[in-house]
């Protein structure tokens, strides 16, 4: 990869345009390949083919690092990464546990991931299913859940199933 990069077939200012250098390059067909997030990532294959022609994803094998093995972290997280701490100068310190105890429950767990039920989502046969609006109005999923406090980085228990949802065949 530093060899790419010496050679200009990684953008020198990938790591200083921001978190929307992809939308950048993509956008104005700069950019011919990409590791990052997969689900997002191949939704541009939809975005971008009507106005760049040929526009088109698929997934490759990782690199090889100079031993020549390859390697790729494909497990899905079941934790948020993000933490969360109580500070010692927290004057509620059970009902804070009892808080961060409540989205490591069921009904926590849908919330953190799927966000407001009868906004975002519906129960379908006990399962939360995404509304269709959420899914087809141009906006990023991920950017909607947002908005109303779902999937922000803090711990909380994962579940795939809400990016199964929005991901396109070939990232699936």
């Amino acid at each position: 990869m530093a060899q790419w990069y010496k050679e200009g077939l990684i953008d020198k200012e990938i790591f200083t345009r921001g978190s929307r250098s992809r939308e950048f390059l993509l956008g104005n067909n700069l950019g011919g390949m990409m590791h990052d997030w997969f689900a997002s990532t191949a939704t541009y294959n939809d975005a971008l083919r009507p106005t760049i022609e040929g526009f088109n994803f698929v997934p490759m094998l990782p690199p090889k690092t100079v031993s020549g093995d390859r390697f790729e972290d494909a497990r899905r997280q079941q934790v948020q990464p993000a933490g969360w701490a109580i500070s010692v100068t927290n004057e509620h310190p059970v009902e804070t546990i009892k808080y961060f105890d409540f989205w490591f429950s069921e009904q926590g767990r849908i919330m953190s991931n799927f966000g407001v039920e009868g906004l975002t989502y519906d129960m379908v046969d006990g399962k939360p299913q995404f509304k269709e609006e959420l899914l087809t109005n141009g906006e990023p999923v991920n950017a909607q859940l947002w908005a109303v406090g779902a999937q922000v980085p803090r711990g909380y228990w994962m579940d795939y199933e809400y990016e199964r949802q929005w991901t396109n065949q070939i990232a699936l």
